[in-house]
């Protein structure tokens, strides 16, 4: 059993930068997880140039 295709890579950090955030979908990618959660604002920048499959986000995170 691959673990791995369970995991999301999570960070919701509204202050994180764009490079961390490559950083962070990179890593989601060389493990094979099954997708990265990313703060809202990044969602879009990301999605088209990461090459992983599954780009979730957070709506009003933390708020709601």
């Amino acid at each position: 059993m691959n673990l791995a295709l369970y995991i999301e890579h999570t960070n919701l950090s509204p202050l994180v930068n764009g490079h961390a955030i490559d950083q962070w979908v990179g890593e989601a990618k060389e493990h094979g997880f099954l997708g990265a959660n990313v703060f809202e604002a990044e969602a879009n920048r990301i999605s088209t140039s990461s090459g992983i499959s599954i780009i979730i986000t957070q709506n009003n995170y933390p708020h709601g």
